[in-house]
């Protein structure tokens, strides 16, 4: 629920962001959701991979589906947060051309 909330105040976030560079309000939002989902499972396949295989009793054992989880989480949060990079390094539509000199 809390990965809910924040990817609906992120997607508000970027929206508005883009609208500020003349951008697609609804494209970085759906890049958004998207690359969040991305992040998801590629965390959590990942996660699998590092901590899913201890069924023999070990201590891990007991932490390996928050262990799991936890690498989910962080892979989402990854993923929200790369459109914010993109946007960041996109020039603004609305702004002037930068002038050229000429002699």
């Amino acid at each position: 629920m809390l990965e809910l909330i924040t990817l609906a105040v992120l997607c508000r976030d970027i929206g508005r962001r883009a609208r500020e560079k003349g951008r697609s309000a609804g494209g970085f939002r759906l890049l958004t959701v998207t690359t969040w989902i991305s992040g998801t499972i590629v965390g959590a396949a990942a996660g699998v991979l590092c901590f899913g295989d201890y069924d023999d009793g070990s201590d891990l054992s007991q932490y390996s589906t928050a262990l799991i989880y936890g690498c989910s989480f962080l892979g989402g949060l990854c993923g929200m947060l790369l459109p914010f990079l993109v946007l960041a390094r996109l020039r603004d539509r609305l702004a002037a051309p930068p002038e050229q000199a000429f002699e």
